[in-house]
């Protein structure tokens, strides 16, 4: 049975992006060698969404945003929410927008200004 975020965080009772900042950069040695300990989990936010589900998600709502007032990042988290039943918090927004390279929405909207 694939281990989770998700498992792990609810059994210590924390979000699962704690756990991942938790074990980023951390690593296993063993005699088949050294593994990334994100390598043992699956990529689920939860059961049935991933992250790239909800970074495709946010592609799109932030195409068809309107450019005059562009979505914050907590706008953007209660959409996300809403639409995949997942707790998140603010700071894996912005993490997923960077990742996605989408500025923030005060940076939109001075882009779509100058457009």
């Amino acid at each position: 049975m694939p281990l989770t975020l998700k498992t792990l965080a609810d059994e210590f009772g924390h979000n699962p992006s704690t756990i991942s900042r938790a074990i980023a950069n951390k690593y296993i040695a063993c005699d088949r060698g050294i593994f990334s300990m994100k390598e043992f989990f699956t990529t689920a936010i939860d059961e049935d969404v991933s992250n790239a589900a909800i970074k495709e998600f946010l592609s799109g709502v932030v195409k068809q945003e309107n450019r005059k007032k562009p979505l914050s990042d907590m706008k953007l988290l209660e959409m996300i929410q809403e639409k995949f039943k997942v707790t998140m918090v603010r700071r894996t927004i912005a993490k997923y927008r960077k990742q996605l390279n989408i500025a923030g929405s005060s940076e939109r909207k001075k882009l779509y200004h100058l457009h």
